[in-house]
């Protein structure tokens, strides 16, 4: 059996996106801090946690680590922090034009209003998402 590196899984787990505010009445129910993703890219964020054999929140949840390339703040766009991605039924999109090809839809992610005034994001910041992997619980002791 191949073993694969821990860190050539995540990187190839590591996803791009727009972030934009969930302003519908769809999404009042989710008050706290939270990212709202489709199910597709929710599905290739938890299949890490299947290869690791890790137990995820749950069916609906999962702790991603994100970062904002893009934010005026240093602390965000240098630093990986964690935070928590839900799966919505629907696949949230925008519509670009392209001048060539007409419309195209790009997917996107949703946040909750918490989650947006917490990361200091505007609507339309590029978000970077991977899976965030607990380290072992392996207990070292230096004598």
């Amino acid at each position: 059996m191949q073993r694969r590196d821990l860190g050539e899984i995540i990187g190839r787990y590591v996803y791009t996106r727009r972030v934009y505010s969930a302003h519908s009445s769809t999404y009042i129910k989710y008050n706290e801090e939270c990212l709202l993703s489709s199910g597709e890219l929710f599905s290739k964020l938890s299949s890490i946690y299947d290869r690791l054999g890790i137990e995820p929140l749950d069916e609906y949840e999962i702790d991603v680590m994100v970062k904002l390339p893009k934010s005026p703040n240093p602390i965000f766009r240098e630093w990986w922090h964690e935070t928590r991605i839900r799966k919505i039924d629907e696949k949230p999109v925008v519509m670009k034009i392209d001048k060539l090809v007409g419309y195209i839809e790009r997917d996107v992610v949703l946040a909750t209003k918490p989650w947006m005034r917490s990361f200091e994001v505007e609507p339309g910041n590029k978000v970077v998402i991977s899976p965030c992997v607990p380290l072992p619980s392996t207990a070292y002791s230096f004598r």
